[in-house]
Order: C-alpha cells, then structure tokens, then sequence
C-alpha cells in the first residue's frame, strides 16, 4: 500500500515533506510491515539533529500495521496478562462506541475457551457484567486509575470514531477498529518536553484525491498513551530516559531510543523488539552509544540489510541495517 505524503505549513504556504522526512517514514513503513523471521531488525542513525526523527518513524510504523488492526502477535500476551491480574482491578471496557468503566471479576473456561468477566455496572443495577474471549478481550485495558465504584447505569463516554486526518494518512474508509484495539506498535525512550512538541505542537497535513489538505498532528496516528483520555485505544507509548528500567513491562513490536543515553541505558531490556537507534551528532555521549552500536553488529548480525531501499538520506547523515537473532 502506497505511503501518504505528508505537509509542513510554513508562511501559511504548505510544503512537501523533504527527503530526509520521507525516509524515516518509509523505514518505519518497512519496520511495521516486516514479518517476524526470528530474527529482529536494528537500525543505527546518525544525524545532524535529532528533531522529527523519531515521531516520524513511528507513524511509518502504524502505517505498516495497517493491516493488522485487530492485535495478533500480543492478543496472547494482552489477554493472560489481563487473567492474571487481581479481581476487582479496574478497567476501561470499549464497547458500541462507549468507554465503559469496568471490574475484573472472575475468569472462567466458558464453551471450550477461557473467558474474562468483566462487570461494567453496580449491583443495584443488576451487575451488567460481559464475559470475554481472547479476541473480544481487546477492546480492555487496564485503567490508569483505580474506580471506587461503577455507575449504576452504565452508559460510558462516547469514543471517537473518525479522523479526516488519520483516514486520508492510512487510505481507511472507516477507522473504527483503529479507536476500538489497542496495539503496542511501537515504544519511545527519549525526551518527554521534545517528542510532546514534536507530536501534538506542531501541525502538520495530508492532501485528500481531490487536492484539499486536512490537517492533523502525528499523535493523531501515534496515539501515545499517556497523551489520551483513560482508556482511549492506543498504538504507542513514551517514557523518559530517566524511567526506572525495572518497571517497565511493555513489550511493542519497535523500540526508538531518541538519544544516545536512552540506548546506553535501556538497550538491553527489550529482548525481542526491533530496535531503531537515534544518534544526534551534537549529543555529550555520541561517541559512547557509536562504540556500543558497533560492538553489537560485530557480536550479533546474522545478515546486513534486510529491509528493502529507501530514499537517500541527505548528506551528513548515515544509517546502518542488520538482522540479529533476539538476545
């Protein structure tokens, strides 16, 4: 499927993505579309600046995902991690376009498959409770906040339901299941302050068939967690740098480490994701994340490449693409 080209504004005049933007789209097109071979693909940059790289990537990453908006690879995971938590843990519920405040009740073999309870409604009024299979159990996450109680007339908020902008960006006539399933597609490590600007700032468009441009931002196709409304469908997720490692429990199909001392830190906890490695050329430890980057194509590339082609970056600017079984 054919990559939206993607507007910057500027003096009200609208402007094609450069070269440069192109291609961090297409290598995250590339990277979300990759079929899993047992092996994981890592990717080494270095630039002159740091700015866009990483958001752009990721929205290259939704887009080749596309074709699998209802969760397949983590559907497993996403389910026995929701059968292991605790009864009485609350949880956004998303159903006939309504974000419904939830509790885990009980889980059970129901017809030959495991079932999640999940109770949406007080007892007076009844107990409104679903039982979930594994597929239908994605449209649950875990609420960033505990509930004391459920309504007793459980109609939930409205979801949204459409975007012009992420529509025309990912060629979908209805984007529906995009609000309903949740996907890790990606995970960010980098500087909260400059990926929020970069994200949800700055505006950016995409120009419909007939010439018009609708404009949106890109966490509009990223849809960051911790920027949506408690129980929003998600695609990706930031954390700091300064993130305690330990706690982390995310396991997307791609890490970005948007600076050199995210990757020094964090580069051994995702065992089984691609890695993408953002270097700024201006960055202090530079030097220090080139070293470890190229100790780690000596130690573990099973082959060099990979990925297909891309447009050419700009000079000054250089990228390395190898395949590594993952650690």
């Amino acid at each position: 499927m054919r990559l939206a080209s993607l507007y910057y504004q500027d003096n009200r005049h609208w402007h094609p993505l450069p070269g440069w933007g192109q291609f961090f789209l297409r290598l995250g097109q590339a990277l979300g579309a990759k079929k899993s071979n047992h092996t994981r693909t890592v990717v080494g940059l270095v630039l002159p600046t740091r700015a866009y790289a990483a958001p752009l990537i990721a929205s290259g990453i939704v887009f080749g995902k596309i074709n699998t908006l209802l969760p397949t690879k983590n559907s497993h995971q996403h389910f026995t991690m929701l059968c292991q938590l605790p009864f009485g843990t609350s949880v956004i519920y998303r159903n006939n376009n309504n974000r419904l405040k939830g509790f885990i009740e009980d889980v059970s073999e129901i017809d030959g498959e495991i079932r999640i309870k999940i109770r949406v409604g007080s007892q007076k009024s009844g107990s409104l409770s679903h039982w979930l299979n594994q597929e239908l159990a994605q449209s649950v996450d875990v609420s960033t906040r505990e509930f004391e109680r459920l309504p007793n007339s459980p109609m939930g908020k409205k979801l949204p339901t459409e975007s012009r902008f992420l529509e025309t960006f990912l060629e979908l006539q209805n984007t529906r299941q995009f609000f309903h399933y949740s996907q890790m597609n990606c995970t960010i490590i980098g500087s909260l302050k400059d990926l929020e600007n970069e994200l949800t700032t700055n505006q950016f468009g995409v120009k419909t068939p007939a010439g018009d441009i609708i404009e949106g931002n890109l966490q509009h196709i990223i849809r960051v967690r911790r920027w949506l409304t408690n129980g929003e469908a998600y695609r990706s997720e930031i954390y700091p740098t300064s993130h305690p490692v330990e706690s982390l429990t995310d396991n997307p199909d791609t890490v970005i480490f948007d600076t050199a001392n995210s990757f020094l830190r964090w580069r051994n906890h995702f065992r089984s994701s691609n890695q993408v490695v953002i270097l700024d050329k201006t960055d202090l430890y530079v030097e220090d994340a080139i070293n470890v980057f190229n100790q780690g194509y000596i130690d573990h590339r099973t082959m060099i490449g990979g990925l297909g082609h891309f447009p050419p970056l700009p000079k000054g600017c250089e990228y390395v693409i190898y395949q590594e079984k993952p650690l």
